[in-house]
C-alpha cells in the first residue's frame, strides 16, 4: 500500500454574498463567485456569475459538478480551527457576547450532523486584517469570522461589500490534486455591521433572524452553493423568522462529509 500525498495545483476562490429579502424594504444584489490564483487570493475580487452545481434533487455544492467526490470540501480526518474578530460586534446593534454565543451553537449543529470537528480560537480585537484587498485570514486559523462594512473610512473600508450592496459575503479556498478532488483550505465570513445594526433598527430583523444568515454563509464556506428553496438556509435571500439549517441543508452537508479524506490517496 503507497500514501500519496495530495499534490497541489492550485487554488481558487469562491465568494457568495447573502441578500436582504425584498419584502423587508432591502436591497436584493446578485451573488458572485471568483476563480484566482494563489497570490490574488488575497486581493479584491471581481465579481462575476455564481458557479452553482446540482447533485440530485436538494444537493448542490460551489464545485464538483454532480459528484461529491470532486466538490470542494473540508477533512474530517482533523479538527477545522475557527475564529470570530469581535471587532465592530457591537456596533451592529447586538449584544457581543450573545452574538458569538449564536455563531457557536449554529457551528456546533454542523458539527453535530457531520462529524465535523471544530476547534474554537478565541480572537484579540482586530486581530484579522480589517483592510481593504484582504481577505480576513489568521495564520494556523481555517475559517475567520469578521464584522466590517462597506461604509467605513480610509484602510478600513470593505469595498466588496458595496457593489452590490451585502449584508454579508463569504469565502472559499480550495486546493486540487490533480484527480479532481479538492481539498477545502481556507474560509471566511465578512458581516456588514453597519447593514446589521440598520436592519435590526428598523425592526426588520430581530437578533435571532441572524442564525439563518450565519448558517447561509457558514454554508457556502463549508462547500454549499445557493438553491431554490425557499425554506432552507442557502436559499439565496436572508428572509426573517428563519432558523439555522434544514434537514434539506443538513442532508448537502452530510454528502460532503461522507466522501474520504483527501489530504492523502491510497494506491495499491
Amino acid at each position: 500500500m503507497i500514501l500519496v500525498p495530495l499534490m497541489v495545483l492550485g487554488v481558487h476562490v469562491t465568494s457568495h454574498s447573502s441578500v436582504i429579502d425584498a419584502s423587508a424594504g432591502g436591497v436584493v444584489p446578485e451573488a458572485s463567485s471568483d476563480p484566482f490564483t494563489p497570490l490574488a487570493a488575497m486581493r479584491s475580487p471581481s465579481p462575476v456569475g455564481p458557479q452553482a452545481s446540482r447533485a440530485g434533487a436538494e444537493v448542490r455544492f460551489l464545485s464538483g459538478g454532480s459528484n461529491p467526490r470532486t466538490a470542494a470540501r473540508w477533512s474530517w480526518c482533523s479538527p477545522i480551527t475557527w475564529t470570530i474578530d469581535p471587532m465592530n460586534i457591537g456596533l451592529s446593534a447586538v449584544d457581543e457576547a450573545e452574538e458569538i454565543a449564536r455563531w457557536q451553537s449554529m457551528v456546533s449543529s454542523v458539527a453535530d450532523a457531520t462529524g465535523y470537528r471544530f476547534d474554537y480560537v478565541a480572537m484579540e480585537r482586530g486581530r484579522a486584517g480589517h483592510r481593504p484587498g484582504v481577505l480576513p485570514a489568521l495564520t494556523g486559523i481555517d475559517i475567520v469570522i469578521t464584522y466590517e462594512s462597506a461604509d467605513d473610512t480610509g484602510a478600513f473600508r470593505r469595498p466588496t461589500l458595496a457593489e452590490p450592496r451585502r449584508v454579508a459575503e463569504s469565502w472559499l479556498s480550495w486546493s486540487e490534486d490533480g484527480t479532481g478532488s479538492k481539498l477545502a483550505t481556507g474560509g471566511s465570513v465578512i458581516m456588514d455591521y453597519r447593514d446589521l445594526a440598520e436592519t435590526t433598527a428598523s425592526g426588520q430583523y430581530r437578533p435571532a433572524d441572524r442564525v439563518a444568515l450565519m448558517a447561509h454563509e457558514f454554508g457556502h464556506v463549508m462547500g454549499l452553493a445557493h438553491d431554490e428553496d425557499e425554506s432552507t438556509a442557502m436559499f439565496d435571500e436572508w428572509i426573517a423568522g428563519k432558523g439555522g439549517l434544514t434537514p434539506t441543508d443538513i442532508a448537502s452537508l452530510v454528502v460532503l462529509a461522507k466522501e474520504p479524506c483527501p489530504e492523502l490517496r491510497q494506491e495499491d
